[in-house]
């Protein structure tokens, strides 16, 4: 197992937890529906971003998610975004090395 490998298996574990928080706190804060709503325009809008600026551009691919949310009227603190966009990713990863 190259060193790869292992940061990748961590990164997923520590993802993994953090989404568990994060559900636990949306959780306790939004109903069902909201949070279904939430996660599904975060999924659409990092796929959308990572479509449009391709590899690199982090900062820039994250102002994209922020402000496509605002303008539908989701304003989501910025840590709860990084964490929901992060997970997104990780996501978007796994699922990719999967493909392969």
């Amino acid at each position: 197992m190259n060193i790869a490998s292992i940061l990748l298996s961590v990164l997923s574990i520590v993802m993994t937890f953090l989404a568990a928080f994060l559900a636990h706190v949306m959780q306790t804060r939004l109903t069902g529906e909201q949070q279904e709503t939430i996660l599904t325009l975060v999924h659409i809008a990092v796929y959308a971003a990572e479509k449009l600026f391709g590899s690199g551009e982090g900062a820039e691919k994250f102002r994209y998610v922020q402000n496509l949310l605002k303008k539908l009227g989701l304003t989501v603190d910025r840590d709860m975004l990084d964490a929901l966009v992060n997970a997104e990713l990780q996501e978007m990863e796994t699922k990719g090395a999967e493909n392969k």
